[in-house]
């Protein structure tokens, strides 16, 4: 994916200012999808296409990080395990999967859409000061690929709940959003000089 889209060289820092930059673009769709006032001249996307590039970056941190999203699925929150340990470890979970169990276990959902979606915001803020400091800090300690690793498991599931109160299946989003991006010719800006 990276690949295709010409930003395998890009730093975690800089992914990290792309997964803030799409997690804006959730609020502003979220926005349009409660009927909250928005610039009538600005383009605002679909509430599914914007989860799922926010699900790419999240993706992309963790690849980048050596991070397993499956294993720290399996990390338990509030005392309920997201992936039962008896998943083979040779399967990965499914969106949908992960879908129906944050559904079930009603994870988020006493939270309106747009608290959700301020949650969301907490929570890759917490992914990108922990980069932040990782990179500061020039190691990749264990506590601090954790705290990274717990972090993007956050962001994971407030996404997932985004997508159950909105009603948005977010394999579909994905898939759709990808056949759209599939379409784009991504390149890097030349740099600009700033007027003195």
């Amino acid at each position: 994916m990276e690949q295709a889209r010409n930003l395998s060289d890009s730093s975690l820092i800089e992914q990290c200012l792309k997964l803030a930059e799409e997690t804006g673009e959730v609020c502003k769709a979220v926005r349009k999808h409660e009927a909250l006032s928005i610039d009538p001249a600005s383009s605002v996307g679909h509430v599914g296409h914007e989860l799922a590039d926010v699900l790419i970056y999240v993706a992309a941190i963790a690849n980048r990080a050596d991070i397993d999203l499956t294993d720290t699925l399996r990390i338990e929150q509030n005392g309920d395990a997201l992936l039962e340990d008896s998943t083979p470890r040779t399967h990965s979970p499914s969106l949908a999967g992960l879908q129906r169990h944050v559904d079930t276990t009603g994870q988020l959902f006493s939270f309106t859409l747009i608290e959700q979606c301020l949650k969301l915001e907490g929570k890759i803020g917490k992914i990108c000061t922990t980069v932040l400091a990782r990179q500061v800090a020039a190691t990749d300690s264990t506590g601090t690929a954790d705290s990274l690793g717990q972090a993007l498991t956050g962001a994971l599931i407030c996404l997932v709940a985004i997508a159950n109160r909105a009603d948005i299946d977010l394999t579909n989003a994905l898939r759709t959003k990808e056949e759209i991006n599939n379409g784009r010719v991504w390149t890097k800006p030349t740099m600009m000089s700033v007027p003195r």
